[in-house]
Formats: C-alpha cells, structure tokens, sequence
C-alpha cells in the first residue's frame, strides 16, 4: 500500500484504521510494506458489546514480515469513554504488531501528533509490539498526549505502548498519563 491517504470518518469495532484494518502475514518473499500514507480522518472505535482494540491512525494489526515507512497521523484517538470502556491497543500509526525471527517487523520514519487515550496499551507510534521481540523503530517520533484509564493492567508510552524491539534515533514531547 503505497500513497494512500484518509481524510474522511472511519467507524467500527475492531482494526478500525485510517488506511490499513490487518495486514496479513506474507511469506518471506511478498512481505506488505505500507508507505507514504497518512492519515487525518476521524478515527471512531465503537463497542456495542465487548470491546473495541486494535484502533490506529494507519494500520491496526501486521502481522509478521510488516514494513510501515513514511507515515502520519494527526488525529486525536479517544477510545476510553461510555462507548468503548474496555478498548485497547489504540496508537497514532500502528496498534499492534506480531514480527518473528524469520520475518522481522519495522517502522522508519514515521510520526504521530494526535492524542491517544484508552483504556490500556496505547502508544504514540506502536501500542503492543508483540511476537519475539523481532522489530526495529527507527526516526520516528511523537507530540501527541498519551494516556491510559487503567495502567494497572495495561501500559502506555510515547513511542511503544509494551513490547520487545529495538529502538533508535527516536523521540517523544508527549506528555504520559
């Protein structure tokens, strides 16, 4: 996915995302790159039961092989009030990703200046970089407000929300709550 881009209102319950709901998982050879795009449409997580998650300005959950370069999101993300109390995993690029060994996951240059707020695990650039810590972040960074409703079970942060990566020449000016 190459120059996309979301002004307009997105809505639902889960992998609700301005460009990208799920990247699947791609074999060695056809690994998804998502390049070039942004974001600056309304972001909206509704959860009529449950709960809403893996809710991001760009893509809601890679799965392992995933490159997102490029990218932006300067929209607000509030997914922690009467209509979503248990959503999870937001972030202003990407909520949650699932890299291996054999296909590693990574972010370049990428940046988010829109608040996040959830219930937990939310983050600036990625909220759970999951898998076997098999991810690189690299020049990205975040202006946004970032903040969870219940840190207790969950967790926050300016670049990654939790995780195993590896992290380089990155920065937040959000504050964390």
């Amino acid at each position: 996915v190459s120059f996309s881009h979301n002004t307009g209102n997105v809505e639902g319950t889960q992998y609700v995302d301005g460009t990208v709901g799920t990247a699947p998982a791609h074999p060695a050879v056809a690994r998804m790159t998502v390049d070039s795009c942004y974001n600056e449409g309304e972001v909206t997580p509704v959860a009529t039961t449950g709960s809403a998650g893996y809710i991001a300005g760009i893509v809601g959950q890679g799965r392992a092989g995933l490159t997102v370069k490029n990218c932006y999101n300067t929209v607000s993300i509030i997914a922690a009030d009467a209509t979503t109390p248990k959503a999870r995993n937001v972030s202003g690029i990407v909520a949650a990703m699932s890299g291996s060994k054999a296909a590693p996951d990574s972010i370049y240059n990428c940046y988010n200046t829109g608040d996040m707020h959830c219930l937990n695990t939310v983050a600036g650039i990625v909220a759970n970089p999951s898998g076997d810590s098999c991810m690189v972040i690299d020049k990205v960074h975040n202006t946004g407000k970032i903040s969870a409703s219940n840190t207790a079970s969950g967790y926050a942060g300016g670049i990654a929300g939790t995780g195993g990566f590896w992290l380089t020449e990155s920065w937040n000016a959000g504050t964390i709550t």
